[in-house]
């Protein structure tokens, strides 16, 4: 689906779809589909927010790479001037 909307002209993937497939990722521990996903989002130009680092951190526990969860917050919040909610701290706890 979302190769179709990158081709269409009537619909583009936006920031909700990315978060909406990382979870999907997340649910099913597919952490590498889940990074891949992410590397579109940034190319696309849509900026992660709080909900896509919640997101990401239960990708990365789920996948087994608890560390990467805290890399990923670092990295991403200094890119996009973020700063963590209390949605992304629970899930830091649970990581």
């Amino acid at each position: 689906v979302l190769e179709d909307m990158k081709k269409s002209t009537d619909f583009s993937p936006d920031e909700v779809t990315y978060n909406t497939l990382l979870d999907g990722c997340a649910r099913c521990g597919m952490l590498e589909r889940g990074l891949a996903l992410l590397r579109d989002m940034e190319a696309a130009g849509e900026t992660p927010s709080n909900f896509t680092l919640a997101v990401l951190v239960k990708l990365a526990n789920r996948g087994g790479r608890p560390a990467m969860a805290f890399e990923l917050c670092d990295e991403l919040c200094r890119r996009y001037s973020i700063r963590l909610n209390m949605h992304v701290y629970n899930n830091l706890v649970h990581a």
